[in-house]
């Protein structure tokens, strides 16, 4: 059994991350080398580099920032407000990022709502922060991928070590417990966290493109559209598998290879008493990040789809694209899901360690090289073009760019879990396919939920491989609004812009009714 489910998981694997493997492999000819010359020798790429650079770190510093001084600030707030207050900080990453770019234009661009305001009130024309630069872009995706930093740091608080806490709080207050304790603690979390969000901003090619600044993975897709040269394609991509596989060195030197995860058994940091000061500041804090990252830009959005028979038009102009996504989403969220699970249990560990590594490499050269792939792998005469011309091939595209992930958050899930569940099973003579399915799988119920979410989520707004392979008759919901988006806000942009939102959210909700279950189930 183990052996037939290995070889199906493996089939999934390489039917997934073939097509990348295939331009990578292929690519490094004659061609690519005088591709290669003719690139990195041009001042251009100079400029493309120190542009990727420079919204990778800038992304990471805004998110580690907002999202740590969240993080820590959710230790002192109210109980009861908890529940509602993570939920709004972990909205914007269930909301692709190029939604928000557009509130943000829609605030600060040159006729937006801030000038217009300004314009009455003071009786002369403003001008305004420009968002259609790196620093814009900087703003959208720090804020979008800053719930990452909060939940990483936020892990660090939770597995932290109270017994350090005892003697500075008698000594020096609380204050001091967390500046001399708690940041140092978290400091690795943190900067987890940040790599994350280097490596997501990286890769994005949405929020640069529609804020016209151009950085690797916009080159890349631009490039292929004008010449349909796949040897130049696959040599741009090779500065992001670089820059990749040097965080993921970092993370796993960092995290200590993936034992930051791992919760002890020890007393965890908590405050001595929360006190109602304590409660007011901590809200003060938490209140700007909440307000820039989801309320402010969500308010725009919504305000720009009234009057309300937009959403009517937006039903009726892009409800095929509409179920379409979120048939890709769920499809793909099983499959990628079930995959990424199974290959902990019926993989060896250097197998799926190998496994992990193929598609972590498919995940890093981009969306745009992704779609490259499949582009030439499936467009063919015969059964490669019935399944290039149908939804199977998005399907294809979405899972190339998420399985990667997925099977690096499994491993560390399945990692975290006591040693005393694989023990216990042990002494009662419970067989390996029994631990997993009734012990293992339900233990981890709550973060395959979060996996699930993740793929969903990415998928539900995947644009960067998607855009490229999209069959005739069949277009996403992410394609269509980043088509539109390009002319300028309107009603139904932005109608079109809160269902795409509402989605994901509604992903999430029913994530968190899964995770209580599962915690509840194993309490």
């Amino acid at each position: 059994m183990r052996l037939v489910w290995g070889t199906f998981v493996l089939a999934l694997i390489l039917l997934v991350c073939a097509p990348t493997g295939m331009i990578l492999i292929g690519g490094f000819g004659s061609d690519a080398i005088t591709a290669s010359r003719d690139i990195f020798s041009s001042t251009r790429v100079v400029q493309l580099i120190v542009n990727s650079l420079i919204v990778s770190l800038g992304t990471g510093a805004v998110a580690v920032m907002s999202g740590g001084a969240l993080a820590i600030s959710s230790i002192y707030w109210p109980k009861r407000s908890r529940p509602i207050l993570s939920a709004l900080v972990t909205i914007p990453l269930l909301i692709p990022p190029y939604v928000f770019a557009t509130a943000w234009v829609d605030l600060l661009g040159t006729s937006g709502i801030f000038a217009q305001i300004m314009n009455t009130t003071a009786g002369q024309r403003w001008a305004t922060p420009d968002p259609y630069n790196v620093f814009g872009v900087v703003l959208v995706l720090g804020l979008a991928y800053a719930p990452i930093a909060f939940w990483c740091t936020r892990f660090g608080l939770l597995t932290s070590d109270g017994r350090k806490a005892e003697p500075l709080r008698m000594a020096g207050g609380e204050f001091a417990v967390v500046c001399h304790v708690v940041l140092r603690q978290v400091s690795r979390h943190a900067l987890i966290g940040g790599l994350l969000v280097m490596l997501l901003a990286l890769l994005d090619m949405s929020v640069p493109a529609l804020l016209q600044v151009n950085v690797y993975p916009v080159e890349i897709y631009t490039e292929f559209n004008l010449t349909y040269d796949m040897a130049a394609a696959t040599v741009r991509a090779i500065p992001l598998v670089l820059l990749g596989i040097a965080a993921y060195a970092i993370y796993r030197g960092v995290s200590r290879n993936g034992r930051a995860f791992q919760a002890e058994a020890r007393p965890t940091w908590t405050p001595a008493h929360v006190s109602f000061a304590h409660s007011t500041f901590s809200i003060l804090v938490a209140a700007p990040v909440v307000v820039l990252a989801t309320l402010l830009p969500f308010a725009v959005i919504v305000v720009r789809s009234l009057p309300m028979k937009s959403y009517g038009e937006a039903f009726v102009t892009g409800g095929e694209e509409f179920a379409l996504s979120i048939v890709i989403g769920v499809v793909t969220a099983i499959v990628v899901c079930g995959v990424a699970v199974l290959a902990q249990h019926v993989l060896s560990r250097r197998v799926a360690t190998i496994c992990t590594a193929i598609a972590l490499v498919t995940f890093l050269v981009s969306g745009p090289v992704n779609g490259i792939g499949l582009i030439s792998l499936w467009n063919r005469p015969g059964i490669a073009g019935l399944v290039y011309d149908s939804p199977v091939i998005i399907v294809l595209a979405c899972a190339a760019r998420t399985l990667g992930p997925a099977m690096v958050i499994a491993r560390i899930l399945f990692d975290a879990q006591p040693a005393r569940y694989a023990e216990v099973s042990d002494v009662f003579g419970v067989s390996p396919w029994n631990h997993f399915r009734y012990v293992a799988l339900p233990s981890a119920l709550p973060g395959i939920a979060a996996i699930a979410l993740f793929v969903f989520a990415w998928s539900f707004g995947e644009l960067g491989a998607t855009v490229l392979v999209c069959p005739p008759g069949y277009t996403m919901l992410s394609v269509r609004l980043h088509t539109l988006l390009h002319y300028g806000p309107s009603s139904l942009t932005s109608a079109m812009s809160v269902l795409s939102a509402v989605v994901p959210i509604a992903a999430g909700m029913l994530f968190m009714a899964i995770a209580r279950r599962g915690v509840a189930a194993n309490a």
